[in-house]
């Protein structure tokens, strides 16, 4: 029996990894990623495309991979959802939505849609349009775009809120929550980065209370929960609803106002905009310790790290049992391996570990040099 999941437990996980981007090798992205060695029976997958390990991994985060099929490719994930009865070609808050020929080329879950559109938050996509995925990031799709395939249901707690006139379920939809003192309609619970800066329902930080005292100064604070609306760093519904009301000010509509702050909207709030965030610094390999930490026999922490590295390039013999402290004949032979792979830079083949087969193994297990 699976957990008892709602769908908005899944979808927040899923939003709040926004801005996250996988390892870059080579001047390209490379699909190393985190989320891969996260997910139970999965480990495997990491350099591979991501987009359906991702959906699994929330569905890991939010307490039970079950509700969601357990695989790491887009085509067996829709015969899955298929031989479960769940699959529709209607979109359903919490569902997962496949693109491309079959359903095979991509999948995201959709976070909200309405008679034209699906709004979704995907893993392995980019803002682009390239083709070459680099990150987790929120898209917006017409309903009758070709590239839409179709949904699969995931086995959620409740009935799905679908628009399938032929979907019927035991149970019933989430109900919407309300919004204090202004109504009753659902906010919708999606994110927007802004300057690499994570903005909607679920975002936390200093940002976040610097909207809400903004709104509050400006006199949009009508949405609360009985309590009057205090400034804090979670961004809640009542926080859309109220930032709706400043949109419309503007004379904001539609979309625009739907309460997910764009940056026009915001700069006009805060007179600012977000920095942007510097990008992460490549990573290096740790300094050589030198020659005398892997001659045979020797016994270290760097020995260990070095056999790591030898492991996870798949150079010589395999490891019955390690990588440990103590260099053996079997890491001997190991370096062995990668050196006569480039030789010509590495040589002679001794098994000896100078600083330029240190670099060496290093950047194989790390993406850096291609094998």
């Amino acid at each position: 029996m699976t957990v008892k999941i709602p769908a908005a437990d899944v979808i927040r996980i899923l939003e709040a990894e926004i801005g996250y981007q996988e390892g870059r090798s080579g001047g390209h992205w490379n699909n190393d990623q985190k989320f891969s060695d996260q997910v139970p029976g999965l480990e495997w997958s990491d350099w591979q495309p991501w987009c359906n390990t991702f959906v699994v991994w929330g569905a890991h985060k939010a307490g039970d991979r079950r509700i969601v099929p357990v695989t790491a490719g887009c085509a067996l994930a829709v015969a899955t959802y298929r031989q479960w009865g769940r699959f529709s070609y209607y979109p359903a808050v919490g569902a997962q939505v496949f693109f491309g020929k079959g359903g095979g080329t991509h999948t995201g879950i959709v976070k909200k849609y309405d008679d034209t559109y699906i709004w979704t938050v995907e893993g392995n996509t980019s803002t682009s349009g390239s083709p070459e995925g680099d990150g987790v990031y929120p898209k917006k799709y017409r309903r009758d775009n070709s590239y839409v395939y179709g949904y699969g249901y995931p086995k959620y707690s409740h009935a799905m809120d679908s628009a399938d006139p032929k979907w019927k379920e035991d149970g019933v939809p989430p109900a919407p929550p309300t919004g204090g003192g202004g109504g009753s309609s659902r906010p919708p619970r999606y994110q927007a980065s802004i300057n690499g800066v994570v903005y909607g329902y679920g975002a936390t930080g200093p940002h976040v209370t610097a909207v809400d005292k903004a709104l509050i100064k400006k006199g949009f604070n009508k949405h609360h929960d009985g309590d009057g609306y205090q400034a804090g760093p979670e961004w809640s519904d009542y926080t859309t609803l109220n930032y709706a009301d400043f949109q419309r000010s503007l004379g904001l509509t539609g979309d625009d106002a739907d309460g997910i702050p764009g940056a026009s909207s915001l700069k006009t709030l805060l007179g600012t905009l977000p920095g942007k965030p510097r990008p992460p610094a490549e990573p290096e390999a740790p300094a050589f310790p030198g020659r005398k930490y892997f001659v045979l026999g020797a016994k270290n922490a760097h020995a260990k790290q070095l056999q790591t590295w030898l492991h996870k390039g798949n150079w010589g013999p395999k490891y019955q049992v390690g990588p440990s402290e103590t260099m053996t004949q079997l890491d001997i032979d190991k370096v062995k391996a990668l050196q006569r792979r480039w030789l010509s830079a590495l040589g002679p083949a001794d098994g000896l570990t100078g600083p330029l087969t240190w670099l060496y193994a290093w950047e194989v297990a790390n993406g850096k040099r291609r094998k």
